[in-house]
């Protein structure tokens, strides 16, 4: 995102951002696997899915990774993260739990909402955000 851009509004505070290499080093152009942690304040909605209903969709969502069916059945519940506005559209981190520790997660994707997307879904659900101030994302 261009930080400086009119097209963009970021909505969170980068509270923290930490980057190691698996061993613990300073990482380097030539080492890797990177382990890296961004702690976020902001406003979140936990979604919990109920009795395998599920919902038409309303929104433009684009993952991170392809899933099998069985991995994303075991997903129950999300956390969505406003992040602001990409090309002025309402865009949420999709977050799932990364640990039995409620406050660190995985990000599993993004939804941007249009302006007018279904008399503004996206509006229903940032009412229900409250403000989060130590989301970590692993």
């Amino acid at each position: 995102m261009d930080f400086g851009s009119t097209w963009s509004r970021i909505d969170v505070e980068i509270l923290e951002a930490t980057c190691t290499t698996m061993d613990g080093a300073v990482p380097t152009t030539s080492s890797s696997p990177l382990l890296g942690v961004l702690r976020l304040k902001g406003r979140a909605y936990r979604l919990q899915r109920e009795g395998g209903r599920e919902d038409e969709p309303c929104a433009w969502a684009q993952a991170d990774y392809v899933m099998t069916q069985e991995e994303a059945s075991t997903i129950t519940s999300v956390f969505l993260l406003f992040w602001g506005d990409m090309l002025d559209q309402p865009t949420f981190l999709v977050l799932r739990p990364a640990s039995a520790d409620s406050q660190k997660f995985e990000r599993l994707g993004i939804i941007r909402f249009s302006k007018g997307d279904r008399e503004r879904n996206w509006e229903k659900i940032l009412a229900h955000c409250r403000m989060e101030d130590n989301i970590v994302v692993v």
